[in-house]
């Protein structure tokens, strides 16, 4: 089996790619000098694999680049700005060829600021990110190497894979009858007494100094040397090359008198193939089902194989042989059922393999909701195994086949952690909520019966992970809660542990809760939790200079939260010299490493200038924002995601709130152009942004309903404010946000109420009369009741219902004081 040098590979060492796992490597062309090297090493680093990769990709024919990426297991993709915005052979051929052949993507991002372009291009596949900075969460390196060891088997898995097997066959061909040599594998193997036989034909084996003795050593372990016949085996090598059936391995079989067994995959000339190929036997006809059946059985015979084995773990080991094309051809169809087969038997090794085959699309088409069911199925197993040691008052180790020792109860634990967390991902937030639940008292359980700390610092994950999930929903409420229940054991646990780990845990615990606490207008305690991860933070940069380069953004983020908590207080000076302080830091970051994040910080630094800079300098304020605006179109047009053009829209949206005053018809442009873009995302938001957007849009709409009043044009106020109430009330049917139905009632009695002041009391009160609409006016009641009974303690609720009902009791004509 000749291979022309096309496809090229890298392994440790420069050691033979002989029967390691494939990884096929591609990139933007502008990116492959800066990341081949970085991503080979790193994969080599945690597999012992071969990492395939073409020079010039383009200069391939199809067909053959198609055979040759077939057989891989994985393909990487080093994602950058350049691969999701430019042309290239890595997006346009090799990512749809594996999805379509469900060969697994690992997605590898290399630039901060990439997952909303990259949802456009490879929806919600998982990915891995280099650029993550968050100290508390598990590393890159080590997901890569969790990733890397689903998908590819290491050297012990696959030395146990191969004991698998009764027999080998010898497979010779001439690399362009690759194909038919595929064909050929499936006709075997469709013999269901040849499932559990091997066949030898590694199609990247380089020819050099070892290849003789790789032939010799393969034919004496092999029963059947099988031949695929084609004109091709009567022609010469490439390029006045050698063809190495004829001077090598064809030889070695008659030396080593293994039977011959030659399949005629194409009609050639038998006198020639006679002179070429001496003492050969007739050929067999592939599509004489008869002839080949026996042929095969009476081969089987000869090399002593086996009944099929079908206890679970033969099962899970020869799929895993057919889905990684482990001395068998790739037939994923096949290691399905094999492993399924394997997981209804009870195997656990089966379960997590099909959780994360499911969900990388490896040997099936991805699918989120057969994900849950395996992990469901493995946490019951797990469950079972923790409860019967426990109730035996055994020990609660495990011990996998290859003699590594783990604790029951942990793996119980972590799969429940990961079935909990794919239910939030997926959307199951009542039943992930429920589930999390549960797992804090089967941790508090196991906790109480072992005592090891581990365990009570799971509890605080737990709670934060669907706390998490949550917010991202904008169920900002029920987020609330399960942070704060984080945060109580985070602050337990640092009195007994005050590891770096544990003080950044209690760190991003603190930030959630305050962000939490400002959005919903507490700024009182917002900074009381701002305060305290401050201090934290200010520790962590005294004590390791590497700690504070991890953490700089986090500390210019900080302060930034702080300039939030003082604007809204009014302390407007103190506030600016906080955002001055964020806008130095980020500037220094955007200067550095050009990222997207940094310059998204960086223009979400300059409208928080603008805004506090309107109320004594319009002209700067009008700079700072314009600047913002100039970095996110820039990004808008970059990456085209909905987080960059909802950006953009917000810029518009702040230099109307600031023009206001000074230009009514610039400010209203400026308000239009950010609806446009909203409208715009409306149609092609995901689950989470669809109530983003329309928040964003409502609160647009209020603004020029409120210039519609200025000028006069109550009909327009009554339809932007009635617009703007659907709007809050649609996301509100969503979240169930009390800071969304609240703007609802405001906006259904702003549209309600079209009024003109007519006479003042003597305390100055303005009196005025209302054209009221009762149908819009009974809304807002509706939905005031409403608040007042969800918060029976809010004053300023009932105060509000009580001031509508008033008004629904005059009649038309009649003047009221608001």
């Amino acid at each position: 089996m000749e291979k022309e040098n096309h496809i090229q590979f890298k392994t440790r060492g420069d050691s033979t790619n002989q029967g390691k796992p494939r990884v096929y490597f591609c990139c933007h062309p502008d990116d492959f000098d800066m990341y081949f090297e970085p991503v080979r090493n790193e994969i080599l680093d945690k597999q012992n694999c071969a990492v395939y990769f073409y020079d010039n990709a383009s200069s391939i024919p199809e067909q053959e680049r198609e055979t040759d990426l077939l057989s891989m297991q994985l393909f990487v993709i080093p994602v950058t700005t350049n691969l999701l915005t430019k042309p290239s052979i890595a997006m346009d051929k090799d990512f749809p060829l594996a999805l379509k052949n469900k060969i697994p993507v690992l997605p590898l991002i290399q630039e901060r600021g990439l997952e909303g372009l990259f949802a456009r291009k490879f929806g919600d596949m998982q990915y891995l990110d280099k650029t993550q900075r968050d100290t508390t969460a598990i590393s890159y390196e080590e997901k890569l190497e969790k990733h890397l060891s689903d998908i590819l088997l290491g050297d012990e898995m696959t030395k146990k894979i191969k004991n698998e097997f009764d027999a080998y066959i010898f497979l010779s061909y001439r690399k362009a009858d690759r194909k038919c040599a595929q064909e050929l594998m499936r006709l075997i193997h469709k013999n269901k007494y040849y499932r559990d036989v091997a066949i030898w034909y590694d199609e990247f084996l380089t020819i050099g100094e070892d290849y003789r003795e790789n032939i010799k050593e393969t034919l004496q372990n092999s029963g059947l040397f099988v031949l695929v016949v084609t004109p091709n085996l009567l022609l010469p090598g490439s390029f006045g090359g050698v063809n190495y059936v004829m001077k090598e391995e064809y030889p070695t079989a008659k030396k080593t008198d293994v039977n011959i067994l030659p399949v005629e995959m194409e009609k050639t000339n038998r006198s020639e193939l006679e002179k070429l190929y001496p003492d050969i036997p007739l050929c067999v006809d592939p599509n004489n089902d008869d002839m080949m059946r026996r042929f095969l059985i009476s081969a089987i015979w000869d090399m002593g194989v086996r009944e099929i084995d079908n206890s679970a773990e033969h099962s899970f080991l020869i799929g895993l042989a057919y889905l990684g094309g482990i001395d068998v051809e790739v037939d994923r169809e096949r290691a399905v059922t094999l492993i399924e087969d394997a997981a209804n038997c009870g195997l656990a090794e089966a379960m997590e393999k099909l959780v994360s085959m499911y969900r990388t699309g490896e040997g099936v088409e991805r699918n989120y909701e057969e994900a849950i069911k395996w992990q469901g199925k493995l946490v019951g197993y797990w469950k079972k195994q923790y409860k019967k040691t426990k109730d035996k008052n055994e020990s609660v180790l495990y011990t996998n086949d290859d003699g590594t020792v783990e604790d029951v109860a942990e793996l119980y634990i972590n799969a429940s952690l990961v079935y909990a967390n794919y239910l939030s991902e997926s959307g199951y937030i009542i039943l992930s909520t429920f589930h999390y639940d549960m797992l804090k008292k089967s941790c508090e359980e196991i906790y109480n019966d072992s005592g090891m700390h581990k365990y009570k610092s799971l509890i605080g994950d737990i709670y934060y992970s669907h706390a998490r999930e949550l917010e991202i929903a904008g169920r900002f409420s029920e987020s609330l809660k399960w942070y704060i229940k984080s945060l109580e054991v985070r602050q337990a646990l640092l009195t007994e542990d005050s590891s770096m780990k544990t003080r950044l845990d209690l760190c991003r615990n603190y930030s959630s809760v305050g962000n939490i606490f400002y959005m919903s207008g507490n700024t009182d305690k917002a900074s009381l939790y701002y305060i305290e991860r401050d201090k934290i933070l200010k520790e962590l940069v005294g004590e390791t200079n590497v700690v504070e380069a991890s953490i700089r953004r986090e500390v210019a983020i900080s302060s930034s939260n702080m300039g939030d908590v003082l604007s809204k207080v009014g302390v407007l000076n103190k506030a600016k010299e906080f955002y001055e302080a964020s806008l130095d830091i980020f500037e220094k970051i955007a200067e550095e490493i050009q990222t997207i994040e940094a310059k998204r910080d960086l223009a979400s630094c300059y409208v928080r200038l603008g805004r506090i800079t309107a109320n004594d300098n319009i002209s700067d304020a009008k700079d700072f924002l314009e600047e913002s605006l100039r970095i996110r179109e820039e990004l808008a047009y970059e990456t085209n995601t909905i987080l960059d053009r909802r950006d953009m829209s917000d810029s518009y949206y702040w230099l109307g709130v600031i023009l206001e005053k000074q230009d009514m018809k610039k400010a209203l442009d400026y308000y239009e152009d950010s609806c446009k873009i909203s409208n715009e995302l409306l149609e092609e938001a995901l689950r989470t942004d669809w109530v983003a957007v329309k928040r964003d849009l409502a609160r647009a709409y209020m603004r020029i309903g409120a210039l519609m009043e200025k000028a006069k044009k109550y009909d327009d106020k009554r339809t932007y404010f009635y617009k703007a109430a659907r709007l809050y009330r649609d996301a509100g049917f969503l979240t169930h946000e009390e800071q969304d139905y609240v703007k609802v009632a405001i906006c259904y009695f702003q549209a309600a109420m079209v009024i003109e002041a007519v006479d003042e009391t003597e305390d100055n009160r303005p009196i005025l009369k209302a054209n009221v609409n009762k149908e819009l006016l009974q809304k807002s009641y509706e939905v005031w009741s409403e608040l007042t009974n969800w918060y029976p303690n809010n004053r300023k609720y009932k105060e509000e219902k009580d001031k509508v009902q008033k008004i629904l009791m005059v009649n038309p004509g009649e003047t009221v004081t608001v």
